[in-house]
C-alpha cells in the first residue's frame, strides 16, 4: 500500500460478504489484505456503527467505484432455520446504483463502475440468483489463494488500460506476504476475538505491510 494514499471514490472498494464467525475470521482478512496490499481501500457496513445500518450501506456504497460481492453463503441458517438475504440484496442495491430510473427508461448513471461477483460453486447461483445471469461469475472454492488471485486481477489497473504505469504487486507477491501476515493475524485474533472492530483490523493491516515492506507499490 503506497504512503500517503489518501481514499477517493476512484480507490475505494465496498464488500459485500456474510459476517459469521468462520467468515470474518478466515475470509474477510483475506479480502482486505488482498484490497489494501493492491492500493485500494476496503469498505464496508461493518465500519460504521449498526443504528442506521441500510442508510450507512448506501452511503458507502456512493463513494465506492469498485465492489466485491461474495455469494458463498446461501445456506440455511441452522439456528433460525431460515437463509440470509443480506448479500444478495446489498449485491442488487449496488448494481442498481449504476442506473439513473425514469419512468419508462432506464440509463447507465456510473458506467464506470465494477463489481467482482464471486461464489464458491458456478452452477449454484443459477437457482437462487438467476437474474444475474450475463454476469461473469467468479469461482474461488473457498480457498485463500483463489480469493487473492480474483481480487488482485479485477483490481489490476492495466488490465482495463494497458497504459497504466502504476504497479501493483503479482499474485506470487501477494500470496507469500499473506502467508507470512497469518501468523500475525493469528495473534490479532486471539487477543481481539471473532467479534473484532472493522477499523481496528484494517489499521493492523496497514501497519503490517508499511512496517514489514513485504512489497513496495511504486510507479513503473
Amino acid at each position: 500500500m503506497s504512503e500517503g494514499l489518501r481514499r477517493t471514490p476512484e480507490n475505494s472498494v465496498y464488500i459485500n460478504c456474510p459476517y459469521d464467525p468462520e467468515y470474518l475470521t478466515g475470509t474477510l482478512p483475506v479480502i482486505m489484505f488482498t484490497v489494501l496490499s493492491c492500493g485500494y481501500f476496503p469498505r464496508c457496513a461493518r465500519e460504521e456503527s449498526p443504528g442506521r445500518r441500510f442508510r450507512n450501506i448506501v452511503n458507502i456504497m456512493s463513494e465506492c467505484q469498485f465492489a466485491i460481492h461474495d455469494l458463498c453463503r446461501v445456506e440455511v441458517d441452522g439456528e433460525t432455520n431460515l437463509p440470509r438475504f443480506n448479500v444478495p440484496l446489498e449485491l442488487g442495491l449496488y448494481l442498481g446504483s449504476s442506473y439513473t430510473w425514469y419512468v419508462g427508461d432506464v440509463r447507465d448513471a456510473s458506467p464506470s463502475r465494477a463489481s467482482l461477483i464471486m461464489e464458491s460453486d458456478r452452477g449454484r447461483y443459477h437457482d437462487f440468483i438467476s437474474n444475474i445471469k450475463g454476469h461473469d461469475i467468479a469461482v474461488h472454492d473457498d480457498q485463500p489463494e483463489n480469493y487473492i488471485k480474483l481480487i488482485r486481477d479485477f483490481l489490476n489497473p492495466s488490465a482495463v488500460d494497458p497504459e497504466q504505469k502504476v504497479r501493483i504487486p503479482t499474485n506470487a507477491e501477494i500470496q507469500s506476504a499473506y502467508e507470512q501476515f497469518r501468523n500475525y493475524l493469528a495473534d490479532f485474533l486471539e487477543r481481539e476475538g471473532p467479534d473484532y472492530n472493522y477499523n481496528d483490523l484494517f489499521r493492523f493491516i496497514v501497519y503490517c505491510i508499511r512496517t514489514f515492506e513485504w512489497y513496495r507499490v511504486d510507479e513503473a
